[in-house]
């Protein structure tokens, strides 16, 4: 009976093992914790909270998921894994239209998958909603360098003050005379 309490944490170490297979992370995890520095018990508590933030990952809890990758620290492709949290943070935020939001994780995340088509999605959107709240100003900023946007916008809008907008499409362009936008809205060409 010397070997006794080896032999249980042996036993308990194996049925850990075990539940973290089965999917039950937290089960495993207590029991991991339970056992102290047995074994290699430290790297599967760190086990146990990966697969328990890629579970909530899948669930849509993403917030709770980055903060578990982030708390992991170097371990696995956590680093990776915290990118995908934003991306898909992001891509949510986008579906409900929270568009300033979406915009600044975006920006973090640069080139990563397709960030770049949403970050110009962002803008777009972000400069409509401003556009349809009489915001020219601040719609301009936005749409700088953007010369194609406002052709689309102005064709697809129906503008409330045509006489604003044609002011604000003048000072635009009057930089490098391109008045294309002309032929695509005649309401706002007659007020110019």
């Amino acid at each position: 009976f010397k070997d006794s309490p080896a032999k249980l944490r042996q036993s308990q170490y194996g049925q850990a093992g075990v539940w973290l297979e089965e999917g039950k992370v937290q089960d495993a995890k207590q029991l991991f914790v339970m056992l102290g520095e047995y074994q290699d018990c430290a790297e599967m508590i760190k086990e146990c909270d990966y697969r328990q933030a890629l579970a909530w990952m899948e669930e849509g809890k993403l917030q709770e998921a980055e903060d578990a990758f982030v708390a992991l620290g170097a371990y696995q492709d956590s680093a990776n894994q915290i990118t995908e949290c934003k991306y898909r943070r992001a891509t949510v935020l986008m579906e409900q239209a929270d568009w300033q939001e979406a915009l600044a994780i975006l920006e973090e995340l640069g080139a990563y998958k397709e960030s770049a088509g949403m970050i110009t999605e962002c803008k777009y959107q972000n400069a409509l909603k401003l556009m349809e709240e009489g915001n020219h100003a601040d719609a301009l900023t936005i749409f700088e360098g953007r010369k194609a946007w406002f052709l689309g916008i102005c064709s697809a809008t129906n503008l409330c003050d045509h006489t604003v907008t044609a002011n604000f499409y003048r000072n635009f362009f009057s930089a490098d005379g391109d008045c294309d936008f002309f032929i695509l809205c005649p309401t706002v060409n007659k007020h110019l």
